[in-house]
């Protein structure tokens, strides 16, 4: 007989100095239909949420946590042990994503039909365009094993592919944190890996893809919708993007060894001219420095 029972949902948002995505965030959250659900801030930086949440999260329930470290890993495993062992579901979502009010809703309807799945991610209906996705997807890229044709593949070189609207439910091998829901007792077993620092990029895809290779099913709901406006903070300068773009990719591909340390060196450098190319098209300072970067990172990498 169990002591207590398990409430249904808490919503973990790490968030750092963004006071106007947070609002709207929070205000699409409190148009959600479905309101079982506990939210839990865990900002860093300063205390403009606490703020908000104070003056506009009156009718729903949350916790509030601060952190002393900025780092988005950091600060989401701060959430999961406040959430761990009290509720069925832990969900991730980032500070500057806008929730169609039905989406949760639908989810609980959705769920209960697979459980044999471990984690879910909603469906991103505005994904930026991608110029470079055919190119991605040639022969001769998936033959060296740079990227995969698959939606949520992850190839040997250790890129991922991206997941674009997928018109029915789909398994894949790893999730965007953006807005992902997880049972519970994954985190039994796992947490987020906070060598990734700071803005954190492939944390997502490392945490989620290590739960799929203990043998646990991810799957992405295209019913389930949302929309991510990013803020203007958060990747920093191009140079430093582009930097860790390559120091986080080769340290993601050295920890899972099934993956190739070589192929991932000829996807970074494919990565480069990308970027180069971002700047023809663009004329961006970003794109150069992002370009710059990549060439920084791969030289010191060595």
């Amino acid at each position: 007989m169990k002591d207590f029972e398990m409430e249904r949902l808490a919503i973990v948002v790490a968030t750092k100095d963004r006071p106007v995505e947070f609002e709207r965030f929070l205000k699409s959250l409190k148009s959600q239909r479905y309101k079982d659900f506990t939210l839990i801030v865990v900002e860093s930086g300063g205390r403009f949420a606490e703020g908000i949440l104070k003056r506009e999260a009156s009718d729903i329930s949350y916790e509030y946590l601060y952190s002393e470290i900025s780092s988005s890993t950091y600060q989401r495993n701060l959430g999961i042990e406040r959430a761990r062992g009290k509720y069925e579901f832990i969900a991730f979502m980032d500070d500057d994503i806008v929730l169609y009010d039905d989406s949760i809703e639908i989810f609980f309807k959705i769920e209960k039909n697979y459980p044999d799945v471990a984690g879910f991610s909603f469906n991103m209906v505005n994904h930026p365009s991608m110029f470079m996705e055919k190119w991605k997807r040639s022969y001769l890229i998936n033959r060296f094993g740079l990227y995969s044709p698959e939606p949520g593949d992850i190839a040997p070189s250790g890129f991922q592919s991206m997941i674009l609207l997928p018109q029915k439910p789909l398994y894949t091998k790893w999730l965007p944190s953006t807005c992902t829901f997880w049972r519970s007792f994954v985190f039994n077993f796992f947490k987020f890996d906070e060598w990734f620092s700071g803005y954190g990029y492939l944390e997502d895809v490392d945490f989620s893809y290590t739960v799929y290779k203990n043998g646990y099913k991810l799957m992405v709901i295209p019913d389930c919708k949302y929309e991510h406006l990013p803020g203007q903070s958060g990747r920093g300068n191009g140079f430093e993007f582009g930097k860790r773009e390559v120091f986080n990719r080769l340290y993601f591909v050295k920890k899972h060894p099934e993956l190739s340390i070589y192929k991932a060196y000829f996807g970074l450098i494919v990565r480069t001219l990308i970027s180069f190319v971002d700047f023809i098209k663009s004329r961006r300072k970003y794109d150069l420095m992002r370009a710059f970067g990549n060439i920084y990172g791969i030289l010191m990498s060595r």
